[in-house]
């Protein structure tokens, strides 16, 4: 006898495979949604609902493919698939940057959709698109009543208010995006990273924290979310930051190596990157050349960009080869190093080569070319989309600041700084610092520090927390704290000119005109300049 399914038994195959096929394409389960539509194909020959899921299936991977596959389904209003087909199909022409298409398929689905949310959604970001902000965020504040959480509406409407630049916008962004980040979905996820990684959204150390805690539950997290959440992890406590990378190699070092070694350079551990890099087996690659392209801008390694040019120039790119010549040619005799350095700045500026701006102020404050270098960092920082790579380059621009003896400037870098820091003993020390230098002084300051180094037990902050008492009139204490400050610092120019500021005080002028005299006042920020030649003027009135 021969064998045959039941209409029944055909109906429940016919429906698991369509369960199944969808529940892969939300997980993102790509080679099993096409494995489950094959067998759709065979259960339901010639069904417009095998073509719109296969769309579905390979619409990331390979959009061209899946706008062809969906075109057919999308000339009949009335035909079956068309509202699911036409959806992923203005998804597609919206990401594509094809606003004609985009446009001609929302003339064709609005008579039919009504109230739709995911059509609703799509219009809102073709709006934006467009630059109709207004228009856009009328309709998502519409949809967020029909329906309150959802998180796609919430993580569309955060990006449009931080495309504005208004702190009051970034405020509101970041409460969408806490509300959508409470879903356990893909834009539950989004949201989450966007929070962490967003320069202009300030968190808390509680919030990074709930961050962190986010993402190891999330149910969608990759591992693009896992690093995010060993990044906030290393903003919540530096110290821990050796052993939270070591851990995160471990992890997610052999699943994803670029992926990883990227993040590597991102958290500013380039020596860590190049040994995970050597040990790692990696085929050669464009992607692999970017990385070590990256890591040699890091260290300005010459030898290694050399190599790089030598072995694979042809995965550069045109930004990545002028920049490469610049920093070989900066430290070439007779090279117009000035001219090549402003040519590789103005072509990676306008592409925002971001790794090479950066590379390139190095290079300019290592040549103590201020002016260039505080031009270069600037715009770097401004242009950065990432907190902590923002973050470090703010590190860096804090030093030709200092060298360019701009004082206020450094103190709102350091304030930035300690804000997004508040842990770090180093960020504290600069802000109590340039602000009592400036005249800007706290109340109960001294008391304040004082309870910092209780909590760090750091020596070297005792030169501000002399500094502090100094103000005060509380000479002895600080003479105390400038003899408890390490060998290293007491060379230091503004310690010896501390130094000699309270030793005249104390009463032993001739000791404090001895030590502040042989201080070159070149080494000295403008403000400590001024206290040098009013103690002078005060200890030797005669002169």
């Amino acid at each position: 006898m021969g064998t045959c399914v039941s209409y029944f038994g055909w109906a429940n195959w016919l429906n698991y495979e369509l369960e199944q096929v969808q529940l892969n394409i939300r997980k993102g389960r790509w080679d099993a949604a096409l494995s489950n539509i094959r067998f759709l194909r065979i259960l339901q020959p010639g069904s417009p609902v095998n073509d719109y899921l296969f769309a579905a299936a390979i619409r990331e991977q390979d959009p061209e493919s899946a706008i062809q596959a969906l075109e057919k389904l999308i000339k009949d209003p009335n035909g079956e698939a068309f509202q699911e087909s036409a959806l992923i199909y203005l998804d597609l022409c919206i990401k594509l940057g094809r606003g004609d298409q985009a446009d001609a398929i929302i003339k064709l689905m609005a008579p039919s959709m009504g109230e739709n949310i995911n059509y609703m959604m799509l219009h809102a970001r073709r709006l934006a698109q467009q630059g109709n902000l207004a228009q856009a965020m009328e309709e998502l504040t519409y949809l967020l009543k029909i329906s309150p959480n959802n998180s796609e509406a919430q993580w569309i409407r955060a990006q449009i208010l931080l495309s504005q630049p208004r702190v009051t916008n970034w405020i509101e962004a970041k409460a969408a995006l806490k509300e959508a980040a409470q879903m356990p979905d893909k834009y539950g996820l989004d949201s989450i990273i966007a929070l962490g990684s967003r320069p202009e959204i300030k968190l808390f150390p509680d919030e990074r924290l709930w961050l962190v805690q986010k993402i190891e539950n999330h149910p969608y997290a990759n591992v693009e979310a896992h690093l995010m959440a060993a990044t906030q992890k290393i903003m919540l406590d530096e110290a821990r930051k050796k052993e939270i990378v070591t851990q995160t190699i471990s992890q997610h070092g052999n699943q994803t190596p670029l992926v990883v070694g990227r993040w590597l350079l991102a958290v500013d551990e380039p020596e860590i990157a190049r040994e995970f890099l050597d040990r790692v087996d990696i085929s050669a690659s464009p992607e692999l050349w970017v990385l070590q392209y990256r890591l040699a801008l890091q260290d300005q390694d010459l030898e290694r960009i050399k190599e790089l040019l030598d072995v694979d120039y042809s995965a550069a790119n045109d930004i990545q080869r002028k920049t490469l010549q610049a920093l070989i040619g900066l430290n070439s005799i007779g090279a117009n190093s000035a001219q090549a350095w402003d040519e590789a700045f103005s072509m990676a500026e306008k592409s925002q080569e971001q790794a090479s701006m950066l590379a390139l102020a190095r290079a300019a404050g290592s040549k103590e070319w201020w002016e260039k270098a505080e031009k270069a960092y600037l715009i770097t920082i401004d242009l950065s989309t990432d907190q902590l790579m923002k973050a470090n380059a703010k590190r860096e621009y804090l030093s030709v600041l200092l060298a360019r003896g701009k004082t206020a400037e450094a103190l709102k870098v350091s304030t930035e700084l300690r804000e997004l820091f508040p842990f770090n003993p180093v960020f504290q020390n600069n802000y109590f610092y340039f602000r009592a230098l400036l005249g800007l002084e706290n109340e109960n300051q001294t008391q304040q520090f004082a309870k910092l180094i209780e909590e760090n037990q750091v020596k070297s902050l005792n030169a501000t927390y002399a500094f502090l008492l100094y103000l005060d009139g509380d000479y002895a204490l600080a003479q105390q704290k400038i003899e408890d400050l390490p060998d290293w610092l007491k060379v230091q120019a503004d310690v010896k000119l501390l130094k000699g500021l309270i030793t005249g005080k104390l009463g032993n002028q001739e000791q404090a005109i001895e030590i502040i005299s042989q201080i070159n006042p070149e080494n000295l920020l403008p403000e400590e300049k001024s206290l040098r030649e009013e103690a002078l003027k005060s200890l030797n009135p005669s002169k």
